[in-house]
């Protein structure tokens, strides 16, 4: 008698005894073997094309709530229309100023998913099919004449994977900003709901099951399971999945897979489930455990607010059972430790990369969402404390407008926003914050133009920006820099070195005033008119000689030499004259090259006629000592760079007005002949082959990195140089950018409206 299966009776059989290990089964007929077949094929493409329909006859709601399902496991597979559908229900929730609150709540596995699916659609290519499933893809379209509906499908899948990422990078201008100015402005009992799901550090979320379909239908690549279907049961089997809602990729795949075993190849048969049984059965005496106890009806939580999922369709159904486990997870009590956590962590997907789609931001409005967030963020009650936040949206909207510098209006709005503008363009009623210290709102203006300025190259917006600036940031610099320049600071030395660096901050804004003007505009005069002039020369006398007031020092300097009265009026206040006398700015000090300016400003306002005084090369003394300096000393070339930059700043700001004469003239072209005569890098015999200089850099490199961990008499004794001194290896390269450096300064003094004098 034949043994039984032990696991049912309705079970394969083993072989007879005595048979042999290697039988097979007889194969059938050719002719039943390609009907069967053809059935099948007919089967599938009916159940495919059913599920089409059903698919698309499915309500937005429904969509939309399948997709969000799928964004809380890893790698989902959405279409265009869940995406759709999705983005619609998350607008009209968020956008609807009745609704308060949104249709779904933040996680950290649905942000990483939309984040992820906005900077590369897919996740990745596309892995390439395999003989069967190209086999079938090629029957359904001969099926139906190549106008089917698993062409179509086709086609859409096409389509969407040419606008996924498009259609991500709208979910992240929902989330990133309709969303987060949500939370930011409801207060924080309320802000902890809506983010109560979101636990960027924690990670309890289950992937989905591999490699199944709803249903039960998986497959398994050892011979413990049942045996293979025949194709008419796989058939059915496909067709009942597509019933279910199942996914087209899950029939395809369990079709595919249940097939294989009747098809006229041979290919090793599948199966449609796999039986699992635990190492040690329960006694059938044994009562019932519970694994959780459920809580009591009146402490259930509240059903989310998602949409209703109908009967019918798989999707919907996985939706609702995610967002009832949802709900049901223990929830970490309120905590503004735990809320502040949370919002920066979300500052860290903040990227501009993410949202630059640019219907977006034409008639997406995720330029007012911004302008919305970043006031919320002002109003908020801990703004402080939310720095992180407010810094990444900032360098978000940098980002735009340096992209973008059509948006440039977009500051102004920014500015009233943030209450620093009245009528008339005059500061608003928020200048002075607590303390005596500037408001956070006027330095974030500031800062904002400041590296807008930074990113936009010359000529490419810059002198937009440059209008902006001048009529409605004036009335603040001006408030603004009186209230550093004659305001207390209390709070002892943090305090004092708070407003030191603002006051740098306002120089450097005043700065690219000066530098941008247009021409035939006297900034120069408006900055004294406004009393800015006045202010930034009270901190220029505090802080002259400080090494880190360069912006300080630029700024009243540059001032000075785009307007003669300007120049005048600096040089008749006794403390800053007092200052020039500072050791600092006398020849080899830190500022050297600014008092050789300030001399020869200087000169041009003692004598008569100050450009004929210049011409003459009257007290251009220090500024002709510091150009004759001999550049093969890589120090005095570095300090000459230094100097012919400022130079260069100065004749910008100046205009049409000479500064200097012949002399400097000579001075000039006479350094620019001892540049060129130096030796290359390669040594005097001419310029050693790049290979070789390579090699004697990485040796230079290795000896001067060797030479940091000994003491000086080692190094000494070495050759190589003490800390503090550059070693041979790293002057050379020193000296390498700054010759080049040096000749294109020199040449653009030189050259006046494309002439060399």
């Amino acid at each position: 008698m034949a043994d039984v299966c032990p696991r049912d009776q309705g079970g394969p059989r083993a072989p007879p005894r005595g048979a042999a290990a290697g039988a097979r089964r007889p194969a059938a007929p050719p002719g039943g073997a390609a009907a069967r077949h053809k059935a099948f094929t007919a089967d599938l493409i009916a159940a495919i094309e059913e599920l089409g329909a059903r698919r698309a006859a499915a309500p937005p709601e429904e969509l939309a709530a399948g997709a969000w399902a799928k964004l809380q496991f890893d790698l989902p597979a959405l279409e265009a229309r869940e995406l759709a559908a999705l983005l619609d229900a998350l607008r009209s929730s968020l956008g609807d100023p009745k609704a308060s609150w949104p249709c779904f709540t933040l996680t950290a596995k649905a942000l990483e998913n939309v984040t992820a699916g906005a900077r590369r659609a897919g996740g990745g290519p596309e892995p390439a099919p395999s003989d069967a499933e190209a086999a079938l893809r090629a029957a359904l379209a001969a099926g139906r004449g190549g106008g089917g509906g698993a062409e179509q499908a086709a086609a859409a899948g096409g389509a969407a994977g040419a606008t996924a990422q498009q259609l991500y990078q709208q979910l992240c201008g929902v989330l990133l900003l309709q969303y987060v100015a949500r939370v930011v402005s409801l207060p924080e009992q309320q802000a902890w709901a809506l983010l109560a799901d979101y636990e960027p550090e924690g990670d309890d979320e289950q992937a989905p099951p591999r490699g199944g379909a709803p249903g039960g239908v998986g497959s398994s690549s050892d011979g413990d399971g049942e045996r293979g279907a025949e194709p008419q049961q796989a058939a059915a089997a496909a067709a009942a999945a597509a019933a279910q809602g199942a996914p087209v990729e899950a029939v395809l795949s369990a079709a595919l897979q249940a097939g294989a075993g009747g098809a006229p190849s041979g290919a090793p048969s599948a199966v449609i489930y796999e039986l699992v049984e635990a190492a040690e059965q329960d006694s059938d005496g044994d009562a019932y455990e519970a694994l959780e106890q459920p809580p009591p009806a009146a402490a259930q939580p509240a059903a989310a607010p998602l949409p209703a999922a109908r009967r019918g369709g798989a999707a919907a159904q996985q939706a609702a059972a995610a967002a009832a486990a949802q709900q049901q997870q223990p929830r970490e009590p309120y905590s503004w430790p735990a809320l502040r956590r949370k919002l920066a962590a979300l500052a860290g997907h903040v990227h501009y990369s993410l949202l630059a789609y640019e219907p977006l931001w034409r008639s997406g409005g995720a330029a007012q969402h911004l302008l919305a967030l970043l006031r919320a963020l002002g109003a908020h009650g801990r703004g402080e404390e939310l720095a992180p936040l407010l810094h990444a949206y900032v360098a978000l909207l940098v980002d735009r407008l340096a992209a973008a510098p059509a948006d440039l209006p977009l500051l102004q709005q920014l500015w009233e926003a943030l209450g620093l503008l009245a009528g008339g363009g005059a500061p608003g009623a928020r200048v002075c914050g607590r303390g005596g210290a500037l408001p956070a709102e006027a330095l974030l203006a500031f800062s904002v133009a400041a590296a807008v300025w930074a990113q936009l190259p010359p000529g490419g917006g810059r002198g937009a920006l440059w209008r902006l600036m001048h009529e409605h940031l004036l009335p603040l610099l001006e408030a603004c820099t009186e209230q550093l320049a004659y305001g207390a600071a209390p709070g002892g030395a943090a305090a004092r070195g708070e407003g030191f660096a603002h006051a740098l901050l306002l120089a450097h804004v005043a700065e690219l005033l000066v530098l941008g003007r247009p021409a035939g505009v006297d900034v120069g005069a408006a900055l004294t008119q406004r009393g800015v002039t006045r202010n930034v020369t009270a901190l220029f006398a505090q802080h002259a000689a400080d090494g880190a007031a360069e912006p300080l020092r630029r700024a009243l300097l540059l001032a000075a030499c785009s307007s003669q009265a300007t120049a005048a009026w600096v040089l008749a206040v006794p403390t800053v004259t007092a200052q020039l006398q500072h050791p600092a700015f006398a020849l080899g000090g830190p500022a050297e090259a600014h008092g050789a300016l300030w001399e020869l400003l200087a000169a041009r306002q003692r004598q008569p006629g100050g450009a004929a005084a210049a011409e003459a090369g009257a007290g251009c003394g220090q500024l002709l000592a510091l150009l004759a300096l001999d550049p093969a000393d890589t120090a005095a070339l570095q300090r000459q760079v230094a100097a012919l930059q400022l130079l260069a700043d100065a004749r910008g700001a100046a205009g049409r007005q000479a500064l200097w004469g012949g002399p400097v003239l000579a001075a000039l072209k006479a350094l620019a002949g001892a540049v060129k005569a130096l030796p290359p890098p390669g040594g005097a015999g001419g310029e050693a082959p790049r290979g070789a200089r390579r090699r004697e850099g990485a040796k230079a490199a290795d000896s001067d990195a060797d030479s940091d961990d000994e003491q000086p008499d080692q190094a000494a004794r070495r050759g190589a140089a003490p800390p503090g001194r550059a070693g041979p290896g790293l002057a050379a390269r020193q000296a390498a950018q700054l010759a080049p450096a040096a000749l294109r300064l020199v040449k653009g003094l030189l050259t006046t409206g494309g002439k060399t004098d």
